[in-house]
């Protein structure tokens, strides 16, 4: 081999050694899961008019159920009943806490209508995809029958995005 071949071959091994070495410093990438969700929600009225529950279902994309479902079929049938499902929901109603479980309510222009957290919540996995009912009833009675306007909205943002903050309220 020449002295040119070699000082050739030496680049070649330094360049490569440089490469790995970059390579291995790295650090290691973090995903994050996006969650979308598609909702339904129902406003409960009573006789009198009043504001007596949010009812909400909330279907998640075939994505994030498949990995949220992971191993929680513990009797190993393929199917996902309500007791392996249970822990599950408990961990979602937790964490949708501090975000008020993004409901809120607003009868005319006035401030938010307060809210009980869930009691009545479930979680079931069909077709593919993980759905959530859930019922959260105001805290105290409200009437909406006179109010000029009237809305309920329930904003769904990736969990682990950066603008995953609660949205202001007015």
């Amino acid at each position: 081999m020449s002295l040119c071949e070699l000082a050739k071959c030496r680049r070649v091994v330094t360049a490569g050694l440089a490469v790995a070495a970059c390579a291995g410093l790295a650090g290691a990438a973090h995903a994050h899961p996006h969650v979308w969700a598609t909702v339904r929600s129902e406003i409960i009225l009573n006789a009198n008019h009043q504001i007596t529950g949010v009812r909400h279902a909330w279907t998640f994309d075939e994505f994030y159920s498949a990995m949220a479902v992971q191993g929680l079929d513990t009797n190993g049938d393929g199917v996902f009943s309500a007791e392996e499902l249970k822990p599950l929901a408990e961990v979602n109603i937790k964490s949708l806490k501090d975000f008020d479980y993004f409901t809120f309510v607003h009868i005319g222009d006035g401030d938010n209508l307060p809210l009980k957290p869930p009691e009545n919540y479930s979680l079931d996995y069909d077709k593919g995809s993980a759905h959530a009912p859930l019922h959260a009833a105001p805290r105290e009675a409200a009437r909406c029958a006179q109010a000029r306007r009237f809305r309920s909205t329930s904003t769904i943002r990736p969990s682990s995005s950066p603008s995953a903050s609660p949205p202001k309220r007015r």
